[in-house]
Formats: structure tokens, C-alpha cells, sequence
């Protein structure tokens, strides 16, 4: 067979490979949300506080009477997901930041100002979160989700005193309060997951947090409404043989976020 011939049959091969390749239906890739294993997320949420005033509301003696409250308390959360079928599992870092409180007034029952008031309350959640699923559809699911974590919660009140507060409390002046504990979070919620672009879904879901933080320390000496304070005592409300400060922190709250598959 000459050279020429089997350039010949070689071209006819290649062009049919070509043709055939070409007559083959394109396969898109398509979500199915049961198969999806591993991603991160981002998540936030909203619940109303019930905080109130407790984090300063007797730390200068049950007769001030401060302006503002605590209202609000939202969050922030990043982690990663693994699971397979219904079970999967989160794990995540979340900053919850009760709206901080600034400038507000401390005022005797006259109404005269004795201090203004700087407050915030910062909790560091490091925790662990258990799904179980059931798929509606490729592109949605309905999830009921257990999680718990260690939380590290620090109050800081800053106080500048007026005049007046002088005055009245003659053995204080300007002054910082903070107290720290670390204690268990735990949650439940149910939520849904909705598929809406490639491989990133949107998440929604409501839920309750328990976190009560009820033995607050000191995290430095200082000299406070209360006298003479150390590092490691606790913090006080009234005077220094009352009872110790405490800050609800859980209730009901919402959330909203987003999930990254990486195995799309």
C-alpha cells in the first residue's frame, strides 16, 4: 500500500473521530443538592436582646437610672460543611455583637447626670453543629440542626464621670469595668436550603440559643462603684456582697446565609 493511500485513510479516520465527537449530545453539569458533601458557608443572624440593662443597670447602685437598653443582638458566622445523604456536619467560628451602647446617661431619680456610660458585650462562639436533611427536591432541602460550642463572652463598661457623679461618689473617678466567662452554647433551629446559583445555595432558618452568662470576672484590679475590685472576683451588681451580674444572651433568633459546595 503506497504512502499516499494510507495519508488517505488516516484523514478519513481523523475526520470521522471529529464528526462523531461533534454528534455527541453536551452533558451540563446539574445541581442535586443530596449529592453535595463538602463546602463553607457564611451565616448571619437577628434576634431581639435580652440583654436590656443588665449588663449596667445596677453596677453603680439601684438608685441610677441609665437611658438606654440593649435591644438587639446579632451575629456572624464562617465554617465548613461535610456530610453525606441526610448527615451532615458543621463546624464554624461565630462573633455575636449585642448593639453596643454608647454615650448614654446615668442620672440620680432627679434627673441630674452623674456619669455617661460606654457599653459592649463580645462573645466568641467556637462550635460544632449537627444537620439531619430531607431533600424536597435536586435543588432544595428542609434541615432541623443541633449545635453546641464553647463561648467566650466579655462585657467592658466604660464610665466618665460628671460633676455631679463626683460628687455623689466621691472615691471614683473615670473608670473601666470588664468581666469576662467562658461557658456551653447550645442551639436547635430548622431551616431551608435553597439551590439558586451553580454551586451556591442560600440558607434560612429559624432558632433558639441558650447562653447565660452568670459568673462574670473581673479581668483586671480596679476601683469601682463597688470599692476595691481584683483580677478574678466576680462581678457584682449593688455593692460587693450582691449578686453577681448576669447576661441573657439566647432566645429565639433568624437566620441568612450562604453555603460554597466544592465538590459541584
Amino acid at each position: 500500500m503506497s504512502l499516499r493511500c494510507l495519508g488517505s485513510i488516516s484523514k478519513t479516520i481523523s475526520w470521522g473521530l471529529f464528526i462523531g465527537l461533534l454528534s455527541q449530545p453536551l452533558q451540563a453539569r446539574v445541581f442535586d443538592i443530596s449529592k453535595q458533601s463538602i463546602g463553607t458557608f457564611l451565616r448571619g443572624t437577628y434576634a431581639n436582646s435580652s440583654v436590656g440593662k443588665r449588663a449596667y443597670q445596677y453596677s453603680s447602685g439601684a438608685s441610677t437610672e441609665f437611658s438606654d437598653s440593649v435591644a438587639v443582638n446579632t451575629s456572624g458566622e464562617f465554617g465548613v460543611y461535610m456530610g453525606g445523604g441526610p448527615l451532615g456536619f458543621r463546624f464554624s467560628v461565630e462573633l455575636m455583637n449585642p448593639k453596643r451602647q454608647k454615650d448614654i446617661v446615668g442620672a440620680d431619680s432627679g434627673g441630674t447626670s452623674l456619669m455617661t456610660l460606654d457599653s459592649k458585650i463580645d462573645v466568641l462562639i467556637y462550635k460544632a453543629t449537627f444537620e439531619y436533611s430531607w431533600f424536597l427536591s435536586p435543588a432544595s432541602k428542609l434541615y432541623l440542626s443541633l449545635g453546641a460550642g464553647s463561648s467566650n463572652v466579655t462585657l467592658t463598661n466604660i464610665y466618665t464621670m460628671t460633676a455631679a457623679g463626683t460628687s455623689a461618689y466621691p472615691s471614683v473617678s473615670d473608670h473601666t469595668e470588664k468581666g469576662t466567662q467562658t461557658l456551653i452554647m447550645g442551639e436547635v433551629a430548622l431551616g431551608y436550603e435553597y439551590n439558586f446559583s451553580a454551586d451556591t445555595t442560600l440558607l434560612f432558618d429559624l432558632g433558639w440559643r441558650q447562653m447565660q452568662a452568670k459568673a462574670l470576672t473581673h479581668t483586671s484590679d480596679t476601683t469601682s462603684f463597688l470599692g476595691n475590685v481584683s483580677a478574678g472576683d466576680p462581678l457584682k451588681d449593688t455593692s460587693s456582697s450582691g449578686p453577681n451580674r448576669t447576661l441573657d444572651l439566647g432566645g429565639f433568633y433568624v437566620g441568612l446565609g450562604f453555603r460554597f459546595y466544592i465538590n459541584y
